[in-house]
C-alpha cells in the first residue's frame, strides 16, 4: 500500500527545532480556500498542526496516529469533528507521515540558508584558527630572531673587547722591525770593537756588537732600514767602527 504513496517530501535529518520561528504567507493564506471553507476550531486547530509540523523531525511532517494530532491540534475529544479541514493541504507519504506542502517547501528553503550560514561559521573559524597559528608562528619566529640577535651582539661585542689592538705594518719590510737593545751606558762603538780585538786575541769566539743588528735586519737591508728611518749616518758610524776592529784584529792587514 505504501508503494503507491509518494515519498517524503523533506528528508529525514532536516531538523529545524532550533528555529523558534516559522514563515507565514499572510496573502497567500487570506486568498486561500482553506480560510473560506475553514471554521473557527478547525482553523484554529489547522494552524496549531502547523506549527507542531515545525517543530517535528522531518520539519513540516506529523505522525499519523489520531491520538497524537488530536493532542497537538489542542481539538482533544473534537478532533474527529474538526480533523478533516484540519488537515488540510497535508499528504500522506510512504514514510507513513503526514506533510503539509506549503510548510515542507518552507522547511526546505530554511534548512538549505541553516546549512550555508553552518558552512560560514566553519570556514571563518577555521580561517580565524589559521590567523591564530599563523600568528602564533610568527610570533615564535620574532623571539627567536630577537635572541638570536641579542645573542650575536654580545658575542660581537665580546670579541671586540677581548681582541688586540692593531699593529701597523712596517713599511717595506716582510716583517716588523725589531728595536735593538740599547748599548751599554757610557760605551760607544769604538769600545765594541776593542773588545773585538781582544776577544780575538785570547782565542775566544768574536760576539758581535749589539749595535751591528739595525732596527732588527742585518746586512744591506739594515742600511735600507736606517736610509729609511733618517738614521744613515749613524749606521755609517757603527760600520766604520765594525770594519776597523776588524781590522785591527787582523794585525793591520785586510
Amino acid at each position: 500500500m505504501n508503494d503507491l504513496l509518494p515519498d517524503p517530501l523533506v528528508p529525514p535529518e532536516v531538523d529545524l527545532r532550533g528555529f523558534p520561528y516559522m514563515p507565514l504567507f499572510v496573502r497567500r493564506l487570506r486568498d486561500s480556500d482553506f480560510v473560506s471553507i475553514s471554521s473557527g476550531p478547525e482553523f484554529k486547530a489547522a494552524v496549531m498542526l502547523w506549527c507542531a509540523s515545525w517543530a517535528q523531525v522531518p520539519a513540516g511532517s506529523l505522525p499519523g496516529d489520531d491520538r497524537i494530532l488530536g493532542k497537538l491540534s489542542d481539538a482533544g475529544r473534537h478532533w474527529r469533528r474538526v480533523r478533516e479541514v484540519a488537515l488540510y493541504g497535508f499528504v500522506k507519504c510512504s514514510d507513513g507521515r503526514l506533510y503539509h506542502r506549503v510548510i515542507a517547501e518552507q522547511a526546505l528553503e530554511t534548512w538549505k540558508s541553516k546549512l550555508s550560514e553552518l558552512n560560514r561559521t566553519k570556514a571563518a573559524t577555521e580561517a580565524r584558527k589559521n590567523q591564530r597559528d599563523v600568528d602564533r608562528n610568527v610570533e615564535r619566529d620574532d623571539h627567536r630572531d630577537g635572541q638570536r640577535n641579542v645573542h650575536q651582539q654580545n658575542r660581537t661585542e665580546q670579541s671586540i673587547q677581548g681582541a688586540s689592538p692593531p699593529v701597523p705594518p712596517s713599511r717595506g719590510l716582510s716583517r716588523p722591525l725589531e728595536s735593538p737593545d740599547p748599548p751599554a751606558a757610557g760605551r760607544s762603538s769604538s769600545a765594541f770593537a776593542d773588545d773585538r780585538a781582544q776577544s780575538s786575541k785570547s782565542g775566544k769566539k768574536i760576539r758581535e756588537p749589539e749595535s751591528l743588528v739595525w732596527q732588527g735586519v742585518k746586512g744591506t737591508a739594515g742600511k735600507a732600514a736606517a736610509e729609511r728611518a733618517g738614521m744613515l749616518p749613524e749606521w755609517k758610524a757603527e760600520r766604520e767602527a765594525i770594519r776597523l776592529s776588524r781590522f785591527k784584529s787582523n794585525g793591520g792587514h785586510r
